[in-house]
C-alpha cells in the first residue's frame, strides 16, 4: 500500500485524489507501482480434475442390475449397495418360499417376486435420474 507524500501515512490505492489523514491533494507519488503479489506465491503443480461418475451410466446400471445394488457400488455408496442386494434377497426369498410350498411348487414362485423387485428398480432408476443434485460417495455431483 502506498504512503502519503505529505504525512507519510499508509493509505489505500483508492485514495488517489486526497489523503484521508492530512487532506493533501494527489497524495500518491507518481512513480508508485503496486507490488506483484503473485510473485510471492509458490506455483502449484497442475493436477487432474477428479473424474466424476456419469448419471447416464448409473441409470443404465440401475435398470439392468439395480436389484444387485451395482449402481450404488458404482457411485461409491457401498452401504446402499449392500442394503439393496440384501433387500432383493429377502423380498424374493420371503415371498417365493411360501408361494413355492403353498401354491404351485414351480420356479414362477420365485420369478414373480424377482420381476416385481426388478420393475421397482427400473422405475426407481428412471425417477432418480431425473433429479439434478445427485452426488456420489465422495461428494461430487454426477455429470
Amino acid at each position: 500500500m502506498p504512503n502519503c507524500k505529505n504525512c507519510n501515512r499508509e493509505i489505500t490505492k483508492s485514495d488517489y485524489d486526497i489523503c484521508p489523514y492530512c487532506g493533501q491533494k494527489n497524495p500518491i507519488p507518481t512513480n508508485y507501482e503496486t507490488m506483484d503479489v503473485t510473485a510471492c506465491v509458490k506455483q502449484m503443480e497442475p493436477t487432474e480434475l477428479p473424474r466424476t461418475k456419469s448419471l447416464k451410466t448409473m441409470t443404465i446400471l440401475g435398470v439392468f442390475l439395480g436389484y444387485l445394488g451395482i449402481p450404488w457400488f458404482y457411485v461409491k455408496k457401498p452401504k446402499a449397495g449392500w442394503i439393496s442386494l440384501v433387500m432383493t434377497i429377502l423380498i424374493v426369498a420371503g415371498a417365493g418360499i411360501p408361494a413355492f410350498f403353498l401354491l404351485s411348487q414351480t420356479v414362477w414362485s420365485f420369478l414373480v417376486p424377482f420381476f416385481a423387485v426388478w420393475l421397482f428398480h427400473i422405475v426407481f432408476s428412471i425417477v432418480y435420474s431425473r433429479l439434478d443434485n445427485i452426488k456420489d460417495g465422495e461428494g461430487e455431483f454426477l455429470r
